[in-house]
């Protein structure tokens, strides 16, 4: 009203001065906060224009539509113009009554005003609605919210929102209009919604909440087609609030159709320069006949475009047509559209302040310049995983900016601590008190090197025990580690003599391919007996003072679990042999064979069974 009554007056002005020569002069009045040179800004007259009624029009709604002022109005005096507003009060503070349930700071984060910003009177209505969508959106919809201001000095205001939340508006009922097929007890366990039980009083989903209805229409389209009911259609949601307003009734409408079986399924392939079906067809593990099932076509149509990114085709797009025969029959096209094979522009890895690039990227089963193929970009985010540095790792794959036939890998890692310090006291009925200390790095120095150190020592064993491995040594796939260690127990109650024991293990191993890998081990120990009393017993006293154990060893082992850290499927083989009687005291053969095998029962529990067969020959 007062834009209309303004440019009313203007009109009428300009008539009066219709043969008023250009501007010479804008002057500004009633601005207190924002400067004269920024309100001229907004104007779509200057000095030295001509005056016109299109020109002041547009320059008091530019000035409106800023937000800073609640009057414009300009006034014309010969040749000048004088501009008076009256500016939006700024916002002091804003606080909350009433919001018992809902902390302050909740509150504020959603709503659009802030202190210190323009106040007015539509984004306060725009305010007060949202508060309300919050408390709806907790199944409070009896809520009210009332806005109030108190004015201050130097032009600003506080602004208090008073509300009223009420009472918890829980779903009673819900009903199902349509539903021949399945019961709705059956249909009710596929919402996330949930009728208000006086056990589920812990549950969020009880209470109404318009979205998480629209996701259930979702849930219940997905249950029909993976039932085979392709011409599923939930017509509509309907929420009823009871007059008391304290419960819903909540109704969905459908219509079920008949259920349909899978027909002829075919690969239409549009990729250039390729022929037929590319021999995807054998990834297809559904039969003509089958019910009709949205997840299982769904899971074909995944192994699809995995096995087209293992052949170098990233980012494809397959999309089936459907084609109703006969009575109940579905026929489906795969229809591959158009794409090119891609290759691998660069490789980015971000966030990893502590590890260095070259230990990640040699994780890597790609290089920058590859054909992209999807399997080995698996295996490469699995290995870095298998480190064991990082508490997160997101690997993403994005087509390039410099190319069309290019894809960007980005690699995002979450760096965590890789050291560890443990101590410990005790006590054993074997060794008496005890007590052990121990601190070990995973990633030394950034460069995946391992170190450790162990002490422990109680009333009847001392032992000291040093260790070292390079996975890359040598920059290459080869792995080294090596352990020093020195004991000395005290057997004298048991066995009439003390033991001493120092050696060393060295450890080489390599990769035959990503699943079998080879280890040769050498161990040299001397073992020196000490004390021996008179009454120890005949094989004591007569062997000799000092013995050598030298023992060379391999280990062969197959593993193709999901994960070394944290595995939930796959297996693990392995088979090894120590030979002892070359050099040393020491004359033996011995074989070793174990096995794990792991199975995912839900998500969150994975069955492991292992098994372990050992066996070892004396020689003399």
């Amino acid at each position: 009203m007062k834009k209309f009554i303004t440019t009313t007056i203007l009109s009428c002005l300009l008539c009066f001065n219709a043969f008023a020569d250009n501007i010479k002069k804008i002057s500004v009045e009633g601005n207190m906060r924002i400067e004269e040179a920024t309100v001229k800004s907004y104007l779509k007259i200057s000095s030295g224009d001509e005056i016109s009624p299109e020109k002041l029009d547009a320059s008091i709604k530019s000035l409106f539509a800023t937000g800073l002022f609640s009057d414009v109005s300009i006034d014309i005096n010969g040749n000048n113009l004088v501009v008076k507003v009256v500016e939006n009060p700024i916002v002091n503070q804003i606080a909350f009554e009433g919001n018992d349930r809902t902390p302050d700071e909740d509150i504020l984060s959603e709503i659009f005003l802030k202190p210190r910003m323009v106040y007015t009177k539509a984004r306060v209505k725009k305010d007060t609605q949202r508060i309300i969508e919050i408390y709806r959106r907790k199944g409070r919809f009896s809520v009210s919210v009332e806005p109030n201001i108190i004015k201050r000095e130097y032009n600003r205001v506080d602004l208090i929102f008073k509300i009223n939340e009420g009472a918890q508006t829980y779903i009673s009922t819900i009903n199902f209009v349509g539903n021949n097929k399945f019961s709705s007890k059956k249909l009710k366990e596929e919402l996330m919604s949930k009728e208000e039980r006086w056990y589920r009083f812990f549950s969020q989903t009880t209470t109404y909440d318009p979205d998480r209805a629209d996701y259930d229409k979702e849930l219940l389209r997905t249950f029909y087609l993976n039932k085979g009911y392709y011409d599923i259609n939930i017509s509509t949601v309907i929420a009823e609030l009871t007059k008391n307003e304290e419960s819903f009734f909540l109704t969905f409408k459908m219509n079920e159709g008949i259920r349909y079986k899978f027909g002829k399924i075919e690969i239409i392939n549009h990729i250039p320069h390729t022929e037929g079906d590319m021999g995807l067809v054998k990834e297809i593990e559904i039969k003509d006949g089958d019910w009709f099932d949205q997840s299982r076509l769904d899971d074909n149509i995944q192994k699809i475009n995995t096995k087209l990114g293992e052949m170098g085709y990233a980012f494809v797009d397959i999309n089936p047509m459907f084609n109703k025969v006969g009575e109940n029959k579905l026929n489906i096209n795969l229809v591959i559209n158009e794409t090119q094979k891609v290759y691998i522009n660069k490789i980015n890895i971000h966030n990893n302040s502590r590890t260095v690039d070259k230990v990640i990227r040699r994780e890597f089963k790609v290089e920058e310049g590859d054909a992209f193929n999807v399997l080995k970009i698996k295996k490469s985010r699995q290995n870095v995983e298998n480190l064991n540095f990082f508490s997160k790792v997101d690997l993403q794959t994005k087509p390039s900016q410099e190319a069309t036939d290019k894809v960007d890998v980005d690699l995002t890692v979450e760096e965590k601590p890789t050291g560890s310090m443990t101590f410990s006291v005790g006590y054993s009925t074997d060794s008496g008190p005890l007590t052990e200390f121990g601190i070990n790095e995973s990633n030394l120095l950034g460069k995946a090197y391992y170190v450790g150190a162990k002490a422990s020592l109680s009333q009847k064993k001392t032992n000291f025990d040093i260790s070292f491995a390079n996975p890359y040594i040598f920059d290459k796939d080869l792995y080294f580690g090596t352990s020093v260690y020195y004991t000395i127990e005290d057997r004298s109650d048991e066995s009439s003599y003390d033991l001493e024991t120092k050696g060393f293990t060295n450890k080489l191993g390599w990769k035959y391919t990503d699943h079998l890998s080879h280890f040769v081990t050498y161990t040299l120990r001397q073992e020196t007996f000490t004390n021996v009393k008179n009454n120890a017993s005949y094989y004591v006293k007569n062997r000799k003072k000092d013995s050598l154990l030298s023992m060379p060893g391999h280990t062969l082992t197959y593993d193709t679990r999901d994960s070394k850290v944290n595995p939930t499927s796959g297996y693990m083989l392995s088979y090894g042999n120590d030979f002892a009687g070359l050099v040393g005291d020491y004359d033996f053969v011995r074989t070793d064979l174990s096995g794990t095998y792991y199975y995912p029962v839900t998500d969150d529990i994975t069955f492991a069974l292992n098994g372990n067969y050992g066996y070892i020959w004396g020689n003399g």
